[in-house]
């Protein structure tokens, strides 16, 4: 060989070299920088729950725009004040001090008292009653016979917790969030009644046991809602990862725990294999398998958005898409306020160009890679492109609130509708049983559907533990 071809030889073994590094090093900058924008991932810029944000939660910062008026209520606003109640309960004069010490206070008739000015404190106090009901029997001289009166059907025991001790507790450790153990805690402290955690632990089954058929009628009164919002979220039960499923509207809460996330899951709770509405919903596949119309939550793009602007600042589309879907809700929004029945379909079209057109920016701003020789499956897709794509195959899900004012802007309404869940979750810890996540699930859809229709959380237990739950929901009792 050569000199001239050993040097040949050795360029060529140099150039694979080099190639070969040129591709490890683009391999490694795609994963530092994939891995870079998955640190930067939280709630206020992707999908991610709030819970996942730990101590580096995000200072929150709305997506609203600025409008420069003062912090507070508005010029107009009709507040709801400080009602005081209507009985004084006692009077405490505030006497000068020289008149504390003088013994001549309460006979001094040399200046007539008057009041200068009277402040009111509102407070409460924990009285703890013991009320016997006596079993009376008469020799009744009409009937000829000895008659014995009758106890309340609530009424079942030598000694018991009285109704509303009852739905203290059941407020407590439900709508309130608080552990069985720290509600027996708390409770002995306020009262000086030890209630047992086995009682309170019975208390919560019995009370979501009696609901049950309640909890059937809000899924048969939200099978005759045109639009449902559906969300899901984790909880660990024994140890192991369940779903807390919710369909809701600002009418009806309707929750249930499964072991499972998706479409086997909600077959088994029955609610959408028989829906045929509408149903508002953050893209998880397993929705798509049922034969109903379906609504995009645009919040969750925003975020989405808001991660493409941060981790991709070259992108400038993702910016541009972001004002303009909150140009869209505005429209909705004065049209509604001016009375309208919808948007001009002229108006729609347009902004269904505006949106596919900005889409088509994000997709053109984002080639797919070159297949590589005997690469199999699919081509690998940056995060903008996959979120470009999805906006592209589902624009007539994401615009429908534009169409279709029965459709909401977003999915908020199911997300509020299982926070008292996570907080749930935060506060107490998980559910040691399945069993009671299935009853905190229910209990929760039975108390969430009363506050939407005007009944407090107390007066609401209340009514169920007196074996009339279907008071606390008006639009379900009258049925």
């Amino acid at each position: 060989m050569t000199e001239v071809e050993r040097l040949q030889k050795r360029i060529d073994e140099l150039e694979a070299e080099n190639a070969a590094l040129r591709q490890k090093i683009a391999f490694l900058e795609a994963q530092i920088k994939s891995l870079m924008e998955m640190q930067k991932k939280n709630s206020s810029n992707s999908s991610k729950p709030p819970s996942s944000d730990g101590l580096k939660k995000p200072a929150p910062k709305s997506l609203r725009e600025k409008t420069g008026r003062k912090v507070g209520g508005q010029h107009g606003h009709k507040g709801s004040g400080f009602p005081l109640p209507d009985k004084v309960s006692s009077v405490v004069p505030c006497l000068p001090e020289a008149c504390k010490t003088c013994l001549n206070a309460d006979f001094c008739q040399v200046q007539p008292q008057r009041i200068v000015e009277t402040r009111s404190v509102v407070d409460v106090q924990i009285d703890v009653k013991r009320i016997d009901y006596e079993q009376v029997e008469r020799s009744c001289p009409v009937l000829k016979e000895t008659i014995q009166g009758v106890f309340p059907p609530w009424v079942t025991s030598g000694k018991q917790y009285g109704p509303g001790l009852l739905s203290l507790v059941m407020a407590l450790t439900t709508d309130g969030a608080v552990s069985i153990d720290r509600t027996h805690t708390l409770l002995k402290a306020l009262t000086g009644l030890s209630i047992s955690t086995g009682t309170i632990a019975t208390l919560i089954k019995n009370f979501s046991k009696d609901i049950l058929p309640v909890w059937e009628k809000i899924r048969d009164a939200l099978l005759s809602e045109d639009v449902v919002n559906c969300d899901e979220t984790g909880l660990r039960v024994a140890g192991k990862l369940h779903w807390a499923h919710n369909v809701s509207t600002d009418k009806y809460t309707l929750q249930a725990v499964d072991e499972k996330r998706g479409e086997e899951a909600m077959r088994r709770i029955g609610f959408l294999p028989r829906y045929t509405g509408i149903i508002v919903h953050d893209g998880l596949s397993s929705y798509w398998q049922f034969q109903v119309e379906h609504g995009l939550c645009n919040a969750h793009i925003l975020r989405e958005l808001k991660g493409i602007q941060e981790n991709y600042p070259e992108q400038s589309w993702a910016k541009e898409l972001s004002a303009a879907l909150i140009r869209m809700k505005k429209a909705r929004e004065r049209a509604i306020a001016a009375g309208k029945e919808a948007l001009s379909y002229a108006s729609v079209c347009r902004y269904r160009r505006i949106f596919l057109r900005i889409v088509g920016l994000g997709i053109a701003e984002n080639p797919l890679e070159d297949r590589k020789p005997g690469q199999r499956g699919k081509v690998r897709r940056s995060a903008p492109r996959r979120l470009a794509d999805r906006l592209w195959s589902h624009v007539d899900e994401f615009l429908r609130f534009l169409s279709d004012w029965r459709v909401p802007f977003d999915n908020n309404q199911a997300e509020r509708d299982l926070r008292p869940l996570k907080t749930k979750i935060k506060v107490s810890g998980c559910f040691r049983t399945a069993l009671g996540a299935e009853n905190f699930g229910r209990i929760q859809s039975f108390l969430s559907t009363a506050k939407k229709q005007g009944t407090n959380v107390l007066e609401a237990i209340r009514y169920a533990l007196s074996g009339m739950p279907l008071a606390a929901i008006p639009s379900l009792a009258t049925e």
